[in-house]
Formats: C-alpha cells, structure tokens, sequence
C-alpha cells in the first residue's frame, strides 16, 4: 500500500484503524478532513412560470393555500390584472399576505417571466437556509408552459456542511473480492463519487458504495459491472 498525503490546513488526514488488516488491498488512499467556512448552504425554492395572462377562475396550489384568479369562492381570490406581468405581481401580493403556508414570493431575475417561492420563518417573511419542507405545488394554468419547475418544494434546498473528507482508492483484486470500509471523523450526511479507469476516463460500475453511521463502505462488486484492479475512484463526503 502506498499513502499519500495531501496539503492541509485544517483537519487530519487519516487512516480507519477498523480496517488495518485490509491496508494491503489498495494501493492508495487519500483522505482529509477539512472544516468548510465558506459553506452557506442554500434556500430551497419552488418557481411558477407565468408569462400568459391567466383567465379566470384559474388556479395556483402551494400546499394548502389555493389561489384563484378573479376567484369568487372559498380559494384566496388573485387578480389577474391586464397583463401577465400585473398577474405575477398579485400573485406575489397574495402568496405574502393571504396565505397560511410559511413561503416567501418574489420575482426571481431568472427564470423570467415567473414567481418564485422559499421556505421562510412565516408567511412573507424571511428565506430560510436548509433543506425544504415538504410542501407540494400544482396549478390549472389555460397555458401548458406555464407550470411549475418542481412538484414539491423539498426537492432542492440544503443546510450548510461543517466538515468534508475526500479520498482516493484504487482498486485490486483483493480489494474488489471484499468489502471495504473508513470511519470518519464525523458523520456524513451526503455522499458523492465517481470512478475512472487506469487512464482517468469515467467508468461505468453499478458497483454499491453508501454511507452506513459514520462509516463509507466500498462494495466494488456488488453489481454486474464491477471495478477492475487499476480503476479507481474518487470520493467526498460531508457532514457536520
């Protein structure tokens, strides 16, 4: 086995102590463990393409709040205005200051011509960083590209990741023919890798490599395009 460190100025770079008797299976491993000041995380957001004037008694869904233009029932009622433009305002207007779900609208630069909405600490209020909750969007639109770019707000969003390790192992024999795992020093939440040939191009493997607790396992064949010896894969994980 060969290791090779990388620069670092956070962290430490490490090997599992849980996997000594399975360091001759590879020929290297790269890991370290960084803090991530620079990590923000992001606002999940949800945006409604609206270029056409709506007619009436047509409909936008955000969870429990139905919004009806030139509505005369129980929905929140919406003018459509003259224009596309006036109804995307109103509709910002409402989204604000009628409904019951905690969502910020606004008018987003890009996409144009859309209304976008944010997980937010009350109903109009402010944009909150993390992960979406789980509030589902529709609408009954007469113009058929005017829809949602989503179906459910949790679809995007993420909190801000403290820690990150990454690594490098290339495969053997030995290493293909048994599982292998590290243990980092945090727990990862998010996993992402990519594995390539000896020549560095992408390769495709349905190989299984997840996270289990604070452990990432490599099953390098647990598929039926498995990794030969000298392909290799790159890994990153994050976690706080």
């Amino acid at each position: 086995m060969v290791l090779q460190k990388t620069r670092q100025e956070h962290g430490t770079d490490f090997v599992d102590e849980h996997n000594k008797e399975n360091l001759d299976r590879i020929d290297a491993i790269v890991t370290q463990a960084n803090k991530l000041p620079e990590d923000t995380g992001h606002v999940a957001q949800a945006c409604l393409y609206l270029a056409t004037l709506p007619t009436d008694t047509n409909t936008v869904t955000i969870g429990s709040d139905v919004y009806e233009f030139e509505g005369a029932g129980a929905n929140i009622n919406v003018l459509k205005g003259a224009n596309a433009a006036e109804s995307r305002a109103n509709l910002v207007t409402a989204i604000n200051n009628q409904g019951t779900e905690k969502v910020f609208a606004d008018q987003p630069t890009t996409p144009a011509t859309s209304v976008r909405i944010q997980p937010a600490d009350r109903t109009g209020g402010t944009p909150q960083i993390g992960a979406g909750p789980s509030i589902a969007v529709s609408e009954t639109l007469a113009d058929a590209a005017d829809v949602w770019n989503v179906a459910n707000l949790n679809e995007s969003g993420a909190p801000a990741y403290k820690k990150v390790a990454r690594g490098t192992i290339v495969c053997t024999a030995e290493s293909i023919a048994s599982l292998f795992t590290l243990e980092l020093p945090f727990t990862p939440v998010v996993l992402a890798w990519a594995a390539f040939d000896t020549n560095g191009a992408p390769k495709a493997t349905d190989c299984q490599i997840g996270i289990n607790g604070d452990y990432l396992e490599f099953d390098f064949d647990a598929g039926s395009t498995d990794l030969a010896a000298t392909d290799y894969v790159v890994w990153e994980a994050y976690g706080n």
